[in-house]
C-alpha cells in the first residue's frame, strides 16, 4: 500500500493472462490524501468493471494492507470496506504484518468486522531461514561463520527484518568474500546508526513514563509489575503500567508476549518491541541514562 495508483479508464494496458488494467502513474504521490484514496477506489471500480464483462473473477493481493490508515485514517479504511463490498467480480486476499492495527480493524467498530476471515501466518522456520541465508551469501560467493543464526537471533521473527539485516551483512563483506556473526553485529548496527533520527523523534514524542517502560522491555526485566521493576524504572502503580503498555501497543511500539507463541519467541516481561531496531536503539542510547550498561 506504499504504492500510489491512477485510474485512466481511456488508457489501459493488459497483463499477461490477457486482462487490461488501468494504468499507473506515478505522479499522483504528489497529490493530496484525498485524491490519492480516490484513485485506488478508482483503479479498482475499474478493475472489478472489467472483470464482470468478461464473466471472470480477478483475485487482487493488498500487500501491507493495513497502511491504508496512512490515505485517510479510519475513513480510507471504510472505503476498502465499501470496495470489497461492492466488487462481486475480484477476490481480495489482504495481507499485513502490523496485528495491532489489524485487530483493530476487525473489532466490533472496525471496518473490516465480520468481513474478512483472518489466517494468522507463523514466521519461516528460523533453522530453515539461517540456512536459506548461509546459502545465499555462499551462491554469491561469500564464506560464512555462523551469519544466518545470527542474523536471526538478531532481527526477530519478523521475515522483512530478517532480510534487511542479512541484506545490509552481505553489503559490508561482499568485496572481502567472508562474513562472520562480528559482520552481522556491525550490520545491525548500521541500520540504528541509520535509523537515528526516525528512532530518535519517535523517542521524544513518548511521554516520560512510556520512555521508562520501554527500557525495562529492553532491558529484559522479569516482570514489568514486579517491586523491584517498578521501584528501579519509576514505573509508578502496576495499573498506571498496565495503561501504559496498553498505549504502546496500540501505537504499535510494542507486541504481546501471546502474538508470538506462535512465533516461539519468549521475553522475560511477556512483551517485546515490534520493531528489533527500535529496541537496539533503546538499549544503546537510553539505558545509561539510568546507571545501566
Amino acid at each position: 500500500m506504499n504504492k500510489v495508483f491512477q485510474n485512466k479508464a481511456n488508457k489501459l494496458s493488459s497483463c499477461k493472462a490477457g486482462i487490461p488494467l488501468p494504468s499507473i502513474d506515478i505522479n499522483l504521490r504528489g497529490d493530496e490524501i484525498g485524491k490519492q484514496r480516490q484513485a485506488l477506489s478508482g483503479i479498482l471500480d475499474a478493475i472489478n468493471g472489467t472483470a464482470k464483462e468478461r464473466k471472470i473473477t480477478v483475485g487482487i493481493a493488498l500487500d501491507e494492507f493495513q497502511e491504508i490508515h496512512k490515505f485517510g485514517g479510519e475513513t480510507a479504511e471504510w472505503d476498502l470496506r465499501a470496495s470489497i463490498q461492492q466488487h462481486g467480480n475480484i477476490g481480495y486476499v489482504l495481507f499485513g504484518s502490523r496485528e495491532h492495527l489489524i485487530q483493530r480493524m476487525m473489532n466490533s467498530k472496525g471496518a473490516l468486522y465480520k468481513l474478512v476471515d483472518k489466517l494468522p501466518f507463523g514466521p519461516i522456520n528460523p533453522r530453515h531461514m539461517a540456512e536459506w541465508i548461509d546459502n545465499r551469501m555462499a551462491v554469491a560467493g561469500i564464506k560464512v561463520q555462523g551469519v544466518g543464526d545470527c542474523v536471526v537471533h538478531l532481527a526477530g521473527a519478523r521475515t522483512r527484518d530478517i532480510v534487511q539485516v542479512a541484506r545490509r551483512c552481505y553489503d559490508r563483506t561482499a568485496s572481502r568474500g567472508r562474513a562472520t556473526t562480528e559482520d552481522v553485529e556491525y550490520a545491525f548496527e548500521d541500520i540504528i546508526a541509520e535509523e537515528h533520527d526516525l528512532l530518535y523523534e519517535c523517542w521524544l514524542s513518548l511521554t516520560a513514563h512510556q520512555q521508562n517502560i520501554l527500557r525495562a522491555v529492553a532491558a529484559g526485566e522479569k516482570g514489568l509489575t514486579t517491586r523491584e521493576t517498578l521501584a528501579k524504572f519509576t514505573l509508578g502503580s502496576s495499573g498506571t503500567v498496565t495503561n501504559t503498555v496498553s498505549s504502546l501497543i496500540k501505537a504499535g511500539h510494542l507486541i504481546r508476549q501471546d502474538a508470538y507463541t506462535r512465533r516461539k519467541v519468549t521475553t522475560p516481561t511477556g512483551y517485546d518491541f515490534d520493531s528489533p531496531f527500535f529496541k537496539g536503539w533503546v538499549v544503546r542510547h537510553t539505558l545509561s541514562d539510568i546507571g545501566l550498561p
